[in-house]
């Protein structure tokens, strides 16, 4: 460890995010050359990201971002709601959506684009991540919208930070819906009658499991309901108030489960 100062180290481990001990032994194996240190500490990162990415990214953040006639959202995940709550992974999800609008919501285009802190790429950055938390992080999609003429509003319901709320995949407790809505998001249909509205289709999927059992004379039926199964977040209504115009007052219920048991003599 001698001529490896604790100030290199600390520079090395803001650089990477990698540990203490890491960025030791990089600086010991590559005799104090920083660079050669980042890129061994970078290779590693890659390597251990490829191992977790079978690993089940499933909580998170939705971030959005609206510029006037523009918007952008992202979904970046991770394993546990712990590392999802870190500040660095927040303030991740929140620079990608300001990034989504330069990408035009193309998810390629954004892994690729310049990372905020102006080192490497956004894929880079979200190796760096990945080592700083020691989970997969994935860039889950990415969208945008824009309107030639008019605005688009946005609304999270349950945001827990101006622009991030919690991931749809967390649950009932913490559902979020978001809308980027533009002047054209209600139109008319021809053979609907004039003057008729209507809104994007409610998708909802109910699912039964049940199974028949026979104990002689008697039986019983076990039965898995699965409401919801796609998890959707459709709006089923509106505030038609000019102040809170369009702003969800009622959405679908998140999926759930119910198990019921019925017996016959």
């Amino acid at each position: 460890m001698a001529g490896i100062s604790s100030t290199l180290v600390k520079t090395l481990r803001e650089k990477t995010g990698a540990g203490v001990i890491a960025c030791k032994n990089a600086l010991v194996e590559t005799q104090g050359d920083f660079e050669a240190a980042v890129d061994r500490l970078r290779a590693v990162e890659a390597s251990k990201a490829s191992a977790k990415a079978d690993r089940v990214a499933a909580e998170g953040f939705v971030s959005l971002v609206v510029d006037e006639n523009r918007g952008a959202i992202v979904e970046l995940n991770t394993q546990t709601d712990f590392a999802a709550r870190t500040p660095a992974f927040r303030e991740a999800a929140s620079a990608l959506a300001r990034l989504a609008l330069e990408a035009r919501g193309d998810r390629d285009a954004l892994l690729a684009a310049r990372a905020p802190d102006g080192d490497g790429r956004v894929s880079d950055m979200l190796l760096r991540l990945s080592a700083r938390t020691g989970e997969h992080v994935d860039l889950r999609r990415a969208a945008c919208v824009s309107v030639g003429a008019g605005a688009i509003a946005s609304y999270i319901h349950g945001a827990i930070a101006p622009g991030l709320g919690r991931n749809l995949a967390a649950g009932a407790a913490s559902t979020v819906d978001i809308h980027l809505v533009s002047p054209g998001a209600y139109i008319q249909q021809d053979n609907a009658g004039l003057g008729s509205l209507h809104g994007d289709r409610i998708h909802q999927v109910d699912m039964r499991v049940s199974k028949l059992v026979r104990f002689g004379g008697a039986k019983a039926r076990a039965n898995l309901d699965i409401y919801n199964a796609l998890n959707s977040s459709a709006v089923l209504t509106e505030n038609a108030t000019y102040t809170d115009w369009l702003r969800p007052t009622e959405i679908l219920i998140a999926r759930f489960f119910k198990f019921s048991v019925q017996f016959d003599f």
